[in-house]
């Protein structure tokens, strides 16, 4: 008999209470520290002293295995649902028809030289994207096609944009991609909205980071101007015409503290009574670059805010996703729907089937990374063309590639952390980022706010 490699102990001792995670099939539940300090030794000889009945719950759920291949032959079946699973998702294509951007904001990771880039997408660029966008469809056995546009700011304001835009959407319509995403500062939605209208756009993705006096002073226009008053109406006349709004909050020490006041507008305007908008509050990252920017914060004093404005602001919970902290979705998707998240293999889509096409011909595996063009996976000017070792390094890289990822207890629910920020500290992909700390911190957290929804 062994210990699953796979269990996560989190104790909580202001409960006195200890938590056995297995995340690999799934299995949760809360014991006494006594049997958590059991598993936390892998006592055998401790564990016997539980008696028969108790030990044979512990092999039904999966925390102990009889042989070590037992296990082996369940990681090859969850991992063949991971990918059945991920199969069934939309193939995600991203195009980027300009990196030029009307803001300035203090933490962007998109350098200067690249996003005073004037350059819109051509025509031609148009066709050549699409045409290498199905000829990669087909290449995988993807059921749909789902196009995010993402820029630099993809609606500026800018001679010959909307049209460029228009055929975008013209030609995303008779390709059938089925789902069409924006990624948008939100600025400049008056003067596109008609248009979004008719091209059945489903989702708007905008950014408000605060309250009015905190926001203009992060997400500025570039003559210095603020854009808090102009995105919120824009928000609002999103969400009327019944789009779906994604409103991304970048959080950091500049402006946690005053979540609680965009909140409070937010009631007022009662924009949490529209069931079409989804909040997805993000940390501000170093992303490995040099950024001169005073605001970057630890993940965890980030989350510690944001469960003490759960529990002050009763209502507002069920409208925000916990997504952008490693871990949290899985516990958040067991509380909502009272069963287990599937365990993850790989770290996010850009390690399975996302491709990022560029104004400039040039293909990446990630949209955090456009611009920078060593780090492109091919072009599709003149012709489709891929660099298949390069492309290998993003989709191969699975914790079953990454030393020392596969023997972690927490491999399932991490998939071996982030690609781009192993380029960027590592200068290789193929590297593990291991956040083993922080996402036990994070666990530790979220475990002790929603104990009551997931044991009781």
């Amino acid at each position: 008999m062994q210990f699953s490699k796979n269990n996560i102990i989190i104790e909580l001792s202001k409960r006195e209470k200890t938590i056995l995670w297995n995340p690999l099939v799934g299995a949760m539940i809360s014991v006494n520290p006594q049997i958590g300090k059991i598993f936390e030794k892998r006592s055998l000889a401790d564990l016997k002293n539980l008696g028969t009945a108790t030990i044979d719950e512990f092999l039904e759920s999966g925390f102990l295995y009889q042989r070590a291949e037992e296990e082996y032959t369940r990681i090859i079946e969850m991992y063949n649902l991971y990918n059945e699973v991920m199969s069934e998702k939309a193939m995600s294509f991203v195009l980027v028809p300009t990196y030029n951007c009307n803001f300035k904001c203090a933490y962007c990771f998109e350098k200067d030289e690249i996003k005073n880039n004037n350059s819109i997408i051509s025509d031609e660029v148009i066709e050549k994207a699409f045409t290498a966008m199905n000829a990669l469809k087909n290449e995988k056995l993807f059921a749909e096609k789902a196009l995010a546009i993402f820029g630099g700011e993809p609606l500026i304001d800018m001679p010959g944009m909307k049209e460029k835009i228009e055929k975008i959407l013209d030609r995303a319509r008779i390709w059938d991609f089925k789902h069409i995403k924006i990624v948008t500062n939100g600025s400049t939605i008056h003067k596109y909205i008609d248009l979004l209208k008719k091209y059945d756009v489903d989702t708007i993705q905008i950014t408000i980071d605060g309250p009015k006096n905190i926001h203009d002073k992060r997400r500025i226009f570039k003559d210095g101007k603020g854009s808090f008053d102009l995105i919120m109406n824009n928000m609002k006349s999103l969400l009327k015409s019944n789009f779906k709004v994604h409103l991304r909050i970048n959080l950091d020490l500049n402006n946690i503290e005053h979540l609680p006041e965009l909140i409070e507008i937010c009631n007022k305007e009662k924009i949490f009574s529209y069931e079409n908008l989804y909040i997805a509050p993000a940390v501000v990252g170093e992303l490995g670059q040099e950024r001169n920017y005073s605001g970057f914060a630890n993940i965890n004093h980030i989350l510690e805010k944001l469960l003490i404005y759960f529990e002050k602001y009763k209502g507002i919970k069920d409208n925000i996703s916990l997504a952008a902290w490693p871990g949290a979705k899985y516990i958040q998707y067991v509380v909502d729907n009272k069963k287990p998240y599937i365990p993850i293999f790989s770290h996010c889509d850009s390690n399975f089937h996302t491709y990022v096409l560029d104004l400039c011909g040039d293909i990446y595996a990630c949209p955090d990374i456009i611009g920078r063009k060593e780090y492109s996976v091919g072009t599709f000017l003149p012709e489709l063309s891929l660099e298949s070792e390069k492309l290998r390094k993003w989709r191969n890289r699975t914790i079953f590639n990454l030393k020392s990822c596969l023997e972690c207890n927490y491999a399932a629910i991490c998939g071996g952390g982030c690609t781009l920020e192993a380029i960027n500290k590592f200068n290789n992909p193929l590297h593990n980022f291991c956040i083993k700390s922080e996402l036990k911190k994070i666990l530790e957290l979220l475990f002790d706010y929603y104990y009551d929804e997931l044991f009781q």
